[in-house]
């Protein structure tokens, strides 16, 4: 069922939305999505800001919050992970702006080592240390400058080294072990290096609340979906900044498989749908660091979640304010379910049809998601009923499942001799809900009958009872269609001597009107957020 903060979100992309029927190209910019209701979506809302002026504006408040909040107000500030995001809305859309306002643009994605002091970037010279792949860069002065203590004295400060080797060590496994592409050649860009290596520049973007982000300065962006990068990564992650989430070298090497695979993924398509870029970028931070386990904490906010399982997988709310903000990361427990059911080459798999280089599938996220899972034989739907089935029991489903949290039924029944339950339930796309039945007062050999008016096949709904016997064991009964009553039925025998009985519903539609400027797949509006009725009774 919708959350009143959904439900107010998406009006408030309804109004920045075109015309229903306004035709929409196959692939347009990413939807702009306001964090919330602040001054500078009520700014793009009214019409006081045009789209590209909006994107300057919000990268602007990054670096300058009080000349934001001077002009527009209440101003959210992003989270520490939403610096990519919003450096690509503004990327995205630089040819957009007057040339005045492209200057600024173009001084906010050059790199440090080319910055003005209005913005944040060195503000003295910089030095560089090379390897075979990748540069990186730091300064001994102002706040930018990590420690200097230097103990095997190579003339390069011990955090820089560190920094080398977690990247170093981040590349040879995402593209060594993992085989995924490597960032492009930045060879185009007006300040490489001069060099086709990816440039990482320490920097102390703790100061305005960022772990780090990668962004593109390629000359190309405005005709290629695959574009080179650089990144920026704080210089200490100190507690005093990150309170309460990783912090020192274990923040660093989270931060490095995470934007690193930002950079990676700019090789496939930079304009990707951010619900599979933030979830596999959350995705492969545990791949690459399994001990740390920092991704745990946007379980929360998941699928599998106590409170929010019911939200569609490819949910984004920008606004950090709100507490669902977090799902866009936490749907990286799917991909974790597709890599240990497959194998982690699935989500290779995804982002080679995600790819949108010249002779490649150039699929949008959930498109490529179900070419991936064709290719292994199996049909989308069916993998996503089983995944939320899965997450009733993570413990004996996950490797490490003990530790994830586990979704509350959003309504619990207690059927009786004379008991009947029915009800008519919303379900969103791309999610499961989880309904369940404990008996009172029955005899042990008493029979619990479940009565489904399930949505038209296209919107690929499933529906599956997990019998939760009192020794423990749990069994699994999907529902069968009844030919003569025209419904789907599941009978559990034994009813009486169960602890409970726990409906799994699936909405697993992928039908999209896309390039509406939406929070969900290409931008779409979803066509199947539809009705399931169930009925419950004893016999």
């Amino acid at each position: 069922m919708p959350t009143a903060a959904l439900a107010a979100f998406v009006g408030l992309l309804a109004l920045a939305a075109p015309p229903a029927g306004a035709a929409q190209p196959r692939r347009e910019l990413p939807a702009l999505l306001p964090p919330g209701n602040d001054g500078l979506a009520r700014a793009l809302i009214d019409g006081r800001l045009s789209e590209a002026e909006y994107a300057l504006e919000r990268t602007m408040a990054l670096y300058r919050p009080a000349r934001a909040r001077r002009l527009f107000g209440d101003i959210r500030h992003p989270g520490p992970r939403e610096g990519t995001v919003i450096l690509r809305d503004l990327a995205a859309r630089i040819a957009q702006l007057d040339p005045a306002e492209r200057a600024r643009a173009e001084r906010i994605l050059a790199r440090p080592t080319d910055r003005h002091d209005e913005i944040h970037g060195y503000r003295t010279r910089a030095r560089r240390v090379c390897d075979v792949r990748m540069c990186f860069w730091w300064v001994t002065e102002t706040s930018d400058a990590p420690r200097l203590g230097d103990r095997n004295r190579n003339r390069i400060p011990d955090w820089v080294d560190r920094t080398r080797a977690v990247f170093r060590a981040v590349w040879a496994t995402e593209v060594g072990a993992f085989r995924f592409s490597r960032p492009l050649s930045d060879l185009r860009s007006k300040n490489h290096g001069p060099n086709r290596k990816l440039d990482v520049y320490v920097a102390d973007v703790g100061s305005i609340g960022l772990y780090g982000y990668c962004t593109s300065d390629d000359p190309a962006r405005a005709r290629r979906r695959s574009v080179s990068a650089y990144c920026v990564v704080d210089d200490d992650f100190a507690r005093s900044q990150f309170e309460g989430a990783a912090t020192g070298l274990r923040a660093l090497k989270v931060t490095a498989a995470h934007e690193f695979f930002h950079a990676v993924q700019f090789a496939y398509d930079w304009l990707e749908d951010l619900w599979l870029m933030e979830g596999s970028a959350a995705w492969i931070e545990d791949e690459v660091y399994d001990r740390i386990d920092d991704n745990l904490q946007y379980l929360r906010t998941s699928p599998v979640s106590t409170r929010f399982f019911f939200l569609p997988l490819d949910y984004y709310n920008p606004d950090p304010s709100e507490i669902d903000a977090g799902f866009k990361y936490g749907a990286w427990i799917f991909f974790r379910y597709l890599s240990e059911r497959y194998g982690r080459d699935v989500v290779r798999s995804v982002w080679r049809r995600a790819d949108a280089r010249r002779g490649a599938p150039d699929e949008y996220s959930i498109q490529a998601v179900e070419s991936a899972l064709f290719l292994r034989g199996d049909e989308f739907g069916s993998v996503f009923a089983d995944f939320g089935v899965a997450n009733v029991h993570p413990s004996t489903t996950y490797a490490e499942g003990a530790r994830y949290p586990t979704p509350r039924p959003t309504r619990t029944h207690a059927v009786g001799p004379a008991g009947v339950a029915r009800s008519a339930w919303t379900m969103y796309h791309l999610s499961n809900d989880y309904l369940a039945f404990v008996p009172r007062d029955l005899p042990p050999e008493a029979t619990l009958s479940l009565t489904l008016d399930l949505p038209p096949p296209e919107t690929s709904p499933a529906a599956s009872a997990l019998v939760e016997n009192a020794d423990g064991t749990v069994v699994r009964v999907p529902a069968a269609f009844d030919v003569m009553a025209e419904t789907w039925r599941i009978d559990v025998a034994g009813f009486g001597s169960t602890r409970r009985v726990v409906l799994v519903l699936t909405n697993g539609s992928t039908r999209y009107r896309c390039w509406q400027r939406s929070v969900y797949s290409c931008r779409g509006r979803p066509l199947d957020d539809v009705d399931f009725h169930y009925q419950a009774a004893v016999s």
